[in-house]
């Protein structure tokens, strides 16, 4: 495999740095690694103990899970450990260019790890820095990358809220793909960014030097976002919904980014009318830290007897809202604009001032 890797990608390939890295080495700048290929993989206990621990958290809660799930569960587990025992060919070890590093805690990752060792932690383990040791986990994601992974218990292929994960700066924050829904939403919303590469620069703040380093600045609004959602267009209705069903429309809007920055909203329902409903309705949404947070606007079908129906939706990124009229185009459940949703749309008044402290 390793003849392959080398083969195939040839110059592309970026070649490992040096092992023996002092505290100050950083990785090299998104421009000097532009167009290059980086390997993530593990390295071999004869080496180096410690990164050959499987850096993956342990995540496996079965509490609440059906006797089959919690069955699921344990193979996974079962199959991990045993794939923890697979010695990595010398060869195929040259190649990898971030080492996976078991995470044993901030104060031993700034004094022990260097900025090729990249750890991985479970969705549980997320929540619980996340409420605990913010201001180091920025800090961390400042020196090395992380990598945020859905918990075992999610069988269902379920996901999580990935930005939280964004907010500190967190590299990779995987998702289950093939399954639609907010926080699917997001993730395309922020990658749409960038002409859908797959990478985006990390907002300044959370860069080295930047207001959420070392606690510099952690709250205090600095803009408001002013939302007047005047109309939607062309709404089609629910999947499954009888050929002569008339819709009764409302949108929801969602704001969310650093701890401080969340909002949510709803327009009033307008019956019987997909094709031009009219909404009128303001929103004035505080924000600290507009460069990372994120907007999703979603369109329901309201239902007096069941839950109401999902109809479209669109998410950006807030710093790429520009003010004034704006046409928002409006998305299906997994992120297409074909056929039915060609034309739908939101129409919407935004307004951004900024907020003298």
């Amino acid at each position: 495999m390793a003849e392959y890797i080398k083969s195939i990608f040839g110059d592309k390939l970026a070649l490992p740095l040096p092992v023996s890295l002092d505290g100050d080495a950083r990785l090299p700048s998104p421009e000097e690694l532009k167009g290059k290929i980086l390997i993530k993989g593990k390295v071999n206990a004869a080496e180096n103990t410690e990164e050959a621990e499987n850096e993956d958290e342990d995540d496996f809660e079965q509490e609440g899970l059906t006797e089959a799930e919690a069955q699921t569960v344990r193979e996974i587990e079962e199959q991990r450990r045993e794939d923890q025992k697979k010695k990595v060919a010398e060869a195929l070890e040259q190649c990898v260019y971030l080492r996976g590093q078991k995470f044993k805690g901030f104060e031993q990752s700034l004094a022990n790890d260097n900025c090729t060792h990249m750890s991985s932690f479970s969705e549980s383990k997320t929540e619980k820095l996340l409420k605990s040791k913010k201001e180091e986990w920025i800090a961390h994601n400042q020196r090395q990358m992380s990598r945020i992974y859905p918990a075992g218990r999610r069988v269902d292929s379920s996901n999580y809220d990935p930005v939280p994960s964004w907010a500190v700066g967190s590299q990779i924050v995987a998702l289950n793909y093939q399954t639609p829904g907010a926080p699917m939403h997001c993730n395309t919303g922020l990658f749409r960014d960038n002409g859908n590469c797959g990478y985006v620069l990390k907002p300044p703040p959370l860069l080295p030097g930047g207001e959420l380093s070392g606690g510099m600045r952690t709250s205090g609004v600095r803009q408001m976002l002013q939302l007047q959602i005047l109309s939607a267009q062309h709404l089609p209705k629910p999947e499954g919904e009888l050929k002569g069903e008339v819709i009764d429309p409302y949108v929801q809007i969602e704001v969310k980014g650093h701890s401080t920055d969340s909002f949510a909203g709803k327009t009033k329902t307008i019956t019987d009318n997909g094709f031009n409903p009219v909404f009128g309705e303001v929103f004035r949404i505080p924000l600290a830290f507009p460069e990372l947070a994120m907007i999703r606007f979603a369109v329901y079908d309201h239902d007096l007897a069941n839950a109401d129906d999902f109809i479209a939706q669109s998410a950006m990124r807030v710093q790429n809202i520009r003010t004034g009229l704006r046409r928002v185009n409006l998305f299906s459940d997994r992120g297409t604009r074909e056929g039915r949703f060609e034309f739908a749309s939101l129409l919407v008044k935004v307004g951004l001032q900024e907020v003298k402290s």
